[in-house]
């Protein structure tokens, strides 16, 4: 929500003065969807592990907003990028944009699967697979936004930026570095095998999705602390309130997924030790809560 408020007034800028070009207005409106439709992922997600029945159907169809969300996200990029051939010193600016079109196209990918596995017949192993290659999607994710981040931090130094802004992009890029490790992490629990059984396999794969969330989070916390930077930074020199808004509101929206990923560490564990302590005969341990 927080992301989401911050994409809308950033939007609600852009259509108040009347000097924002049409360019920059409808990149801010398909920011502000793009925040729109993740929300409607999240929404769909928390209500499906709320929910046991109809769990499969809402997390598959959380994975149709998070594609549709980066969907709109890749357009943005794409408008910004070809916005960006028109300046001179754009050169670095256009490359971030057109690296990070691809990275939202990976999001797509990684949404995309996630509701093939939820929505089709697959059950336990074979669900497992297909979201293994989802999080391998995200891996993917997670680089080449690591990469654009950069490529902006380097393109705001060459222009003699105050130090903030640089730096900022700079710890946010670092946190995408280090939430590919997580990325890497949970593909490696979805794809991985064991030959002691299903029973274990599904313990050592909640193990690793919990070290897997818990990795995220911790990159997370270092996209916020980047964004806030960033925020800090640009302050004494943004006159714009709403765009003053959207830069901190931006930072602890970051702050939630740091704290979400984290919570769903713990519940990871939790469901591991549950695991663990049941009799590998019991049927109830392999149920299909969907």
């Amino acid at each position: 929500m927080l992301h989401l408020s911050a994409a809308s007034l950033s939007f609600a800028s852009a259509l108040e003065f009347f000097f924002y070009p049409a360019w920059l207005r409808t990149s801010e409106g398909l920011a502000a969807l793009s925040s729109l439709l993740a929300v409607g992922g999240y929404a769909a997600a928390f209500a499906g592990f709320l929910h046991a029945t109809p769990r499969r159907r809402l997390l598959g169809l959380a994975g149709i907003f998070f594609a549709a969300s980066g969907a709109a996200g890749a357009a943005d990029h794409v408008v910004r990028s070809v916005e960006y051939t028109t300046h001179p010193v754009g050169g670095k600016f256009q490359a971030a944009e057109i690296v990070g079109a691809a990275g939202s196209l990976a999001f797509v990918a990684a949404g995309v699967v996630v509701a093939v596995a939820f929505l089709s017949s697959r059950e336990g192993r074979r669900r497992d697979l297909v979201l293994g290659w989802a999080a391998v999607a995200l891996v993917a994710y997670f680089c080449l936004t690591f990469v654009s981040l950069l490529l902006y931090a380097i393109a705001y130094s060459d222009l003699h930026a105050p130090s903030g802004v640089a730096s900022g992009l700079g710890v946010q890029a670092a946190g995408f570095a280090v939430a590919v490790g997580g990325a890497v992490v949970a593909a490696r629990a979805f794809l991985r095998s064991d030959p002691d059984g299903e029973w274990q396999r599904l313990a050592h794969r909640d193990g690793l999705l919990a070290e897997a969330a818990t990795i995220v989070g911790l990159g997370s916390l270092g996209t916020a602390i980047g964004a806030m930077v960033y925020a800090g930074a640009l302050s004494d020199l943004e006159t714009d309130t709403k765009q003053l808004a959207t830069n901190w509101l931006s930072g602890v929206s970051y702050l939630g997924l740091a704290c979400a990923a984290i919570c769903a560490g713990v519940a990871f564990r939790a469901s591991r030790r549950e695991l663990e302590q049941r009799d590998g005969s019991d049927p109830a341990a392999f149920a299909d809560p969907g």
